[in-house]
């Protein structure tokens, strides 16, 4: 289920979304939704979004409690806020379908049953997704029932627009009837994951630390035992190359295109050494990285006392660069 997830606070009401950039992949029937309640959609595909959060412009987006975290992990949820389902759709030619033999259209068409069966049996709920999302340090909250009437009068002229189409307008009557004949859906727990994080000390100071080229190997089960975020878990699992070169520092996971690296300089003080990107990258609009003290015994550099610097990613921070000592190859 889609919902609203706000980057400085939660989106209830038609005044939330009013005149505010709102992420949203692009649809025409969804942008006519965010549009009535004011709001100016935007695809904001690959570093945009980052760009739009660094200028202060993007007021949240529409998502799910699984994906929100590897955009805005500590963005506000609104529980009983649902736009719509979303449903991924494998699509066949007709032309190639009439192609197929009949053992492999049978095929085919078991296949698909069988996938709609496993989804429907390891979903998880919106309770549980909802616990998982404030646990990665999001929040979830409930709008008020004078925030949803605004809400669903400002949709009404969607709705009427979606009905001139004759088939549109009878499925919609059969939801609606639907509705009143099946138990209302159980919905998210309120809950707040966040926590503050201020900006990580920074000094020009230079102390002594073992620059080279590092590789650790992470596997995904030990990202997941941590409640790490299952997107981040995958997009960092695996063989990890991370280098220190004049003040720099560049991290890479083995199979990943180069342009996907995060990099930017590093600091030493008090001890700790401080990873930060001053560009906008990897999601995010900059900042730190995270610190850590770290010791470097038989080519081995191990950091201790990791801290993140954004929230929301203290688990992931630990496990990617302090569960495991990287060895000094270059």
């Amino acid at each position: 289920m889609r919902h609203p997830f706000g980057v400085n606070g939660p989106l209830t009401s038609p005044a939330d979304f009013a005149g505010k950039t709102f992420r949203a992949p692009h649809s025409d029937t969804a942008y006519a939704l965010f549009r009535a309640f004011g709001a100016e959609p935007a695809d904001l595909p690959g570093d945009a979004m980052g760009q739009a959060i660094a200028a202060k412009s993007l007021a949240g987006m529409e998502s799910s409690y699984i994906w929100a975290p590897s955009s805005l992990p500590a963005s506000v949820a609104a529980a009983n806020v649902t736009f719509f389902p979303k449903v991924n759709t494998l699509v066949i030619r007709s032309s190639v379908l009439d192609g197929l033999s009949d053992r492999q259209r049978a095929a085919v068409t078991e296949a698909a049953a069988s996938t709609a069966v496993w989804v429907r049996s390891h979903r998880p709920s919106e309770i549980e997704a909802g616990r998982a999302f404030c646990s990665y340090g999001g929040a979830v909250v409930y709008a008020e029932d004078g925030d949803i009437a605004a809400l669903e009068r400002a949709a009404q002229p969607v709705y009427a627009m979606l009905e001139k189409d004759p088939q549109v307008k009878g499925m919609i009557e059969r939801i609606r009837e639907l509705k009143k004949n099946v138990p209302a859906a159980q919905i998210a727990i309120p809950c707040d994951g966040r926590k503050s994080t201020g900006t990580l000390a920074k000094s020009s100071a230079s102390a002594k630390f073992p620059e080279g080229v590092y590789r650790a190997e992470i596997p995904m089960r030990r990202f997941l035992d941590y409640k790490v975020n299952p997107a981040w878990a995958r997009d960092n699992s695996g063989i990890s190359t991370l280098t220190f070169k004049a003040g720099t520092w560049r991290h890479h996971v083995g199979g990943s295109p180069d342009s996907t690296d995060c990099y930017g300089p590093y600091t030493v003080t008090g001890g700790k050494v401080v990873l930060s990107f001053r560009e906008v990258l990897c999601g995010t609009a900059g900042g730190d990285l995270f610190s850590a003290g770290w010791r470097f015994d038989g080519g081995e550099l191990r950091f201790v006392d990791v801290e993140a610097g954004q929230s929301g990613e203290e688990s992931l921070m630990y496990v990617l660069f302090g569960s495991e000592p990287w060895k000094k190859i270059g």
